[in-house]
């Protein structure tokens, strides 16, 4: 009964690990979505579900995210996907930006590789979307316009994202080394 036990909490003690490390964030897949309305489809490549460094809460539990990029697309983007609703702090508005079919334009920082650059993107009301890069020149914090900033971004090992919600700031943590590359 004891060497039972014993198996058991080490498998306890294997799994905390696993799951503290966050292991699984290395974990990236592609997936098509069929649209039978207009005979045809989107195939995008997406990672797993990652929580922010602090938590934010919804009604239904702790804010996470997944990074994923579109794989036909003729423009070089991607965007961030929220587990539901979110908040993003009014000072974090880009204020000469016009409310346009119901969307924002929020500033972000990206941490690249080691390099933070801050660049912003947008975000519909109501919407779990965070369009990254699809409507913005990278990066915007004073240096160089670079048309090719986007895919050293897709082609860097470690991305980190930071959002100013309501909550205050948080960023997610996304290992690119083993993203597909095409799809």
């Amino acid at each position: 009964m004891s060497i039972i036990f014993a198996m058991i909490k080490f498998l306890i003690i294997i799994l905390n690990l696993f799951l503290s490390k966050n292991v699984l964030s290395n974990t990236w897949s592609i997936n098509e979505q069929y649209d039978d309305f207009s005979e045809t489809s989107f195939k995008y490549i997406y990672s797993n579900w990652v929580e922010p460094n602090k938590s934010l809460y919804l009604r239904s539990g702790n804010l996470k995210a997944f990074l994923w990029k579109g794989c036909e697309s003729e423009k070089n983007y991607f965007n961030i996907e929220f587990s539901g609703p979110v908040n993003l702090s009014m000072s974090s508005y880009e204020h000469e930006g016009m409310f346009i079919s119901g969307a924002g334009t929020y500033n972000v920082k990206l941490n690249v590789d080691g390099k933070v650059v801050m660049t912003k993107g947008e975000k519909k009301f109501g919407s779990n979307t965070f369009y990254l890069g699809r409507y913005s020149t990278f990066p915007i914090n004073g240096d160089s316009p670079d048309n090719t900033y986007l895919e050293k971004i897709l082609n860097s090992e470690k991305l980190k994202i930071q959002f100013e919600f309501k909550e205050g700031k948080r960023h997610f943590n996304f290992d690119l080394s083993e993203m597909p590359k095409g799809c």
